[in-house]
């Protein structure tokens, strides 16, 4: 709302006026001075439809970013980006199971049951990306799994956990459009328990 000197914010709580008080743009800084005084500063960042004050510390969007809605997608998006190793195709929803193995084999085994997204990573030189890929889960708080295993994969798959989620990595031979084989393929899942 604009009037004759200034601009006029008002915010509601429960339906109903809670504060008001004028706002003005200085770089990329929305400057708030409440009814009050109280003056606040948030730095600004625009993306689509997306509102952001401070890189993300409140959210203003028609919709629900994918990160908000599927936290374990912003790994792999982090790890592309930090990285600068590329998707081969943007990441898929998946289901995917991990079990636990007894200690000895009186016990039947544990299955965890998760969800989350998938995709390959395209390494121009796969020792030293995987080693790079397992350096950036591990400084991010993520610890190698040794008690559990893959339930429906024939490859090895080695698995990080951080609290309820789960990134798995494994190689993959897929096939480019040509019909050719490609090896530098790291396929990846990033992937969150399912609370039953």
């Amino acid at each position: 709302m604009k009037d004759d000197t200034s601009n006029v914010f008002t915010s509601y709580l429960h339906s109903r006026p809670f504060m008001y008080g004028t706002w003005k743009i200085k770089e990329q800084t929305i400057i708030l001075t409440e009814e009050d005084g109280t003056i606040t500063e948030y730095r600004l960042t625009i993306r689509t439809d997306t509102l952001l004050f401070n890189d993300g510390e409140q959210i203003y969007t028609k919709t629900i970013p994918p990160e908000v809605l599927h936290p374990e997608i912003v790994i792999l998006e982090e790890m592309s980006s930090e990285l600068n190793i590329p998707f081969v195709s943007s990441p898929d929803p998946v289901d995917f199971s991990w079990q636990k193995s007894p200690e000895d084999f009186t016990m039947s085994a544990l299955e965890i049951n998760l969800k989350g997204y998938e995709t390959g990573l395209k390494c121009p030189n796969k020792p030293e990306d995987r080693i790079r890929i397992v350096d950036y889960l591990q400084s991010n708080g993520f610890e190698l799994d040794t008690t559990y295993r893959a339930v429906t994969e024939i490859t090895e798959i080695i698995g990080y956990w951080k609290d309820d989620q789960l990134v798995t990595l494994s190689d993959i031979y897929s096939q480019t459009e040509e019909g050719e084989i490609d090896p530098s393929i790291i396929w990846i899942r990033s992937l969150m328990v399912i609370e039953e």
